[in-house]
């Protein structure tokens, strides 16, 4: 994806295995509840009132895709392009609620009920750069069973800060009240 970067296979396998989960599982919990994500859509405030019902479901079916094309080598490329096309299209619909000042109410990210706050922005930055690191060639050189093992470790990591990141936003506003008391 970016010119002449290559990447260790164990980078960029990490990071696909791990924003592959994330799509995978936010796109499960959207399902879990059609309904409930179709209200969250139209909380933004952007999409005609005859589009949240269709998108409520589609939304979810290409995280589908993506997630599940990031798992493989062979479709991993391509399942990156694909979630950053996703992820553009959330974070600019959050960026649009945040810069009119509409926060606090659910962001439909799936899964961790989190507030809709400038936080996600970061955490989506923090993403779009594992997605750019998943697209990116790997080295030519073979994988032993270590490299399987760091793999495993490292997006289990990544998982992890995501949970925190989450965990975090989660906790916006008490921290801003915090950061206000004297």
């Amino acid at each position: 994806m970016l010119a002449g970067l290559t990447l260790d296979p164990v980078f960029a396998y990490a990071a696909a295995t791990a924003m592959g989960c994330i799509f995978l599982s936010g796109a499960c919990a959207k399902l879990m509840d059609v309904k409930r994500f179709a209200a969250v859509l139209d909380n933004y405030a952007l999409l005609p009132d005859t589009w949240i019902d269709p998108v409520a479901w589609l939304l979810p079916l290409f995280e589908i895709a993506a997630g599940a094309m990031l798992l493989w080598p062979a479709t991993r490329e391509l399942g990156s392009v694909l979630a950053l096309a996703l992820l553009a299209v959330v974070s600019a619909a959050a960026a649009v609620n945040v810069a009119r000042g509409r926060t606090g109410f659910e962001c439909g990210c799936g899964g961790d009920e989190l507030p809709l706050a400038s936080g996600l922005l970061l955490r989506n930055a923090a993403l779009a750069i594992l997605l750019l690191a998943a697209a990116q060639r790997t080295a030519a050189r073979p994988v032993v069973w270590v490299d399987i093992v760091t793999t495993v470790m490292a997006a289990l990591f990544l998982l992890g800060l995501f949970k925190v990141a989450n965990l975090l936003i989660g906790q916006t506003e008490k921290l801003e009240r915090l950061g206000k008391t004297p």
